[in-house]
């Protein structure tokens, strides 16, 4: 018994040497950790993207082409898909032979023209469904109030279909529009329109 008492008493020393040593050691480690990295990395917020609106540009005016005489020194702008039959160059005399005639390339020339004749002796057309009298006050044609035609010399004629007259005088000249077909307000502002661009290149 003796000799066996004398054998564990060395092991459980041993045994309980070896636990205190590695229980300090675990202590010491577990209380003497390195720094904790407490820094947050934060991600960039992403917020969804909308596709921008396209810009709408705005409605811009229909293409003008202008016209320009040098032998009266008057100009006008007319629609880019008008035509004109340019025969003002050639005399001075009223008809045919002194007119100017636009006309909309994409119809009959008789269903929607607009006929100018320059400082006309007269003329013998018939009158038309209604007129308008311009005068030209600083650059810009400004127009009368429409009027209603029916009669001539206190004959009554019979209009020519959906005509109407502007006439005017710019720095003495005479000029003399018939539209043709203008029996409806669009086609009647169109042809306004054109007249209105006349301008002197005095």
């Amino acid at each position: 018994m003796e000799s066996q008492k004398s054998v564990l008493l060395p092991v459980t020393l041993a045994v309980l040497a070896s636990a205190v040593v590695f229980g300090g050691v675990g202590y010491y480690m577990a209380n003497n950790k390195g720094p904790t990295d407490t820094t947050v990395t934060t991600q960039p917020t992403v917020r969804p993207t909308t596709a921008s609106s396209p810009v709408t540009a705005s409605p811009t005016a229909a293409n003008l082409s202008t016209y320009t005489n040098k032998n009266y020194k008057f100009s006008l702008q007319y629609p880019s898909n008008w035509k004109i039959d340019d025969n003002t160059q050639t005399s001075g005399e009223a008809g045919a032979n002194n007119s100017l005639v636009l006309y909309n390339g994409s119809l009959p020339k008789d269903d929607l023209s607009l006929t100018l004749w320059v400082n006309p002796a007269g003329h013998s057309m018939e009158p038309p469904e209604a007129s308008y009298e311009f005068s030209y006050q600083n650059g810009k044609i400004v127009f009368g109030d429409r009027k209603a035609t029916s009669s001539s010399s206190g004959d009554v004629f019979q209009p020519a279909k959906g005509s109407i007259q502007f006439t005017g005088t710019i720095n003495g000249v005479k000029y003399f529009f018939v539209g043709r077909n203008a029996n409806n307000l669009a086609m009647e502002t169109q042809l306004k329109n054109i007249v209105s661009t006349l301008k002197s290149s005095l």
